[in-house]
């Protein structure tokens, strides 16, 4: 089963960070070496400075503090624990009159008159994917960069079990079978590592005695208060022995909760009591996908009340898909709608074209989810150092990632806010001897993504909340050369 949080992961890896501010010298905040100030003769230090704001770090990244009126600070930490990166080069549009390094609290304070927003900010350091946003006008900036190296896998432990009362439920009609598919439960921040654990092979994680499967086994992440769920499906055989013609349909579903499990540790005999899927969700999914897509799909998610995602279902198409009633485990929770548009085929899942939707906290099954998808971004080109693309209209954030040709982390990244399409840009160049990622000469892949953010204003925004936000996105690749 494809995970939603794969389709989200991206997300994560372009929002950009952080905690209080740092230590304190004499009386005042500890602030990184100010460049650009404009302290002429005839001048006080503080002329032209109309928003002289206090350095603030946001956790995750973030923007704040009102405008840009002569004074920016930008933070500069690590994408995956937020730690400051010292050093790091930090420029403002071209870097003719605003650069310079971060302390070692990953700060760096741009003061003079004149400063104003929108701007260009650029970041980068050795062994971290080079970052620029456009059209920035918050006077606190937290950036994050994403390290080159793979970080650690996250710690993981073994769950396997059993169904209860499986050999109770209802026959079923010839030509079908019933299979149960166990996972874990995901939590709300869909990107997350701790989302993306990966499974073995050899559908170890599919209960079904009738088939001799007797038990289910699942790789989850090693952590207190987890969750593990299995969805029973009636698999429609067609009377067949290719599963392209199968029909799948949730009977039932169940869950236990609050586990405890340790690196490597196996936590067995789990029994999963069930309960049926007795209510219904109508999807309307357009007849006409976004150019570029051939196949679509329909993900449902039950947020728990805790707030934990099960994603128990993923059907193909469009119409009425069975969910459990929002009782009893459920009570208090919400139905969550994930739809996809592709092109057939497997896809890597940094690099994906898709076009997807994300209805969250439906609780009236009574009412039809309308689905209306973005087109893909197109016209995607790279020519010397600058880059050009056209995206879906009005939307707050746009991005390019531009990778190795072969799979790898990104070599730059850069993000828009509010951008009109098409999109032109062209990257800033680093000054001699920066210790920077640049761009490496020959093919790269660039890949674009379109993102619909209800409500959020992206300079005045916590980036770690805006996964909550999203509604819609698409996004969309090509191999380009760099000359």
């Amino acid at each position: 089963m494809k995970r939603p949080a794969l389709a989200l992961a991206a997300l994560a890896a372009l929002l950009w960070s952080c905690s209080d501010d740092g230590g304190t010298t004499g009386d005042g905040p500890v602030v990184a070496p100010e460049v650009g100030i404009d302290a002429g003769a005839d001048s006080a230090p503080d002329s032209g400075i109309g928003n002289d704001v206090k350095p603030e770090m946001y956790a995750g990244g973030g923007t704040g503090g009102g405008s840009i009126d002569g004074r920016l600070n930008v933070y500069v930490v690590d994408a995956a624990d937020d730690s400051p990166l010292e050093g790091a080069l930090v420029m403002l549009g071209d870097g003719t009159t605003d650069q310079g390094t971060t302390d070692k609290d990953g700060l760096i304070t741009f003061r003079r008159a004149g400063l104003a927003g929108p701007v260009t900010v650029t970041a980068g350091i050795t062994g971290y994917a080079t970052s620029t946003v456009v059209g920035l006008d918050a006077a606190n900036f937290t950036l994050t960069l994403g390290s080159r190296t793979a970080p650690a896998p996250i710690k993981t432990g073994t769950c396997s079990g059993t169904v209860k009362d499986w050999a109770s439920l209802p026959a079923l009609p010839a030509n079908h079978v019933r299979i149960g598919v166990a996972g874990y439960l995901m939590t709300k921040e869909l990107g997350g590592a701790e989302n993306e654990v990966q499974q073995p092979s050899g559908d170890l994680n599919l209960y079904s005695p009738e088939l001799s499967k007797t038990t289910w086994t699942v790789t989850v992440p090693a952590k207190d208060g987890l969750g593990v769920y299995v969805a029973v499906l009636d698999v429609d055989t067609q009377g067949t022995t290719t599963a392209d013609d199968d029909v799948r349909t949730l009977t039932h579903v169940g869950v236990v909760r609050d586990l405890k499990v340790g690196e490597g540790q196996v936590l067995a005999n789990i029994q999963v009591p069930l309960v049926p899927a007795d209510d219904k969700i109508k999807v309307n999914v357009p007849s006409t996908l976004p150019a570029g897509t051939d196949a679509s799909a329909v993900g449902l998610i039950v947020q728990l009340p805790t707030g934990e995602l099960l994603p128990f279902f993923l059907p193909t198409g469009a119409g009425e898909f069975p969910v459990p009633k929002l009782t009893g485990d459920f009570a208090g929770g919400s139905y969550w709608v994930l739809v996809s548009a592709e092109p057939t085929g497997s896809q890597e899942g940094d690099r994906q074209t898709e076009s997807l939707v994300l209805k969250r906290d439906i609780t009236d099954t009574s009412k039809a989810v309308d689905i209306s998808m973005l087109e893909l971004p197109s016209a995607l080109k790279l020519t010397g150092r600058t880059l050009s693309f056209s995206a879906p209209p009005n939307l707050q954030l746009q991005s390019v990632d531009l990778y190795p040709e072969a799979p790898g982390a990104p070599h730059w990244s850069v993000a828009f806010i509010d951008a009109a399409s098409p999109v032109s840009f062209t990257l800033p160049d680093l000054p001699a001897g920066a210790k920077a990622e640049d761009l490496p000469a020959g093919k790269l892949f660039m890949h674009v993504k379109g993102m619909e953010l209800a409500g959020v204003d992206l300079n005045n925004a916590r980036f770690k909340e805006l996964t909550n936000s999203l509604t819609r996105w698409s996004q969309h690749g090509a191999l380009a050369e760099l000359k």
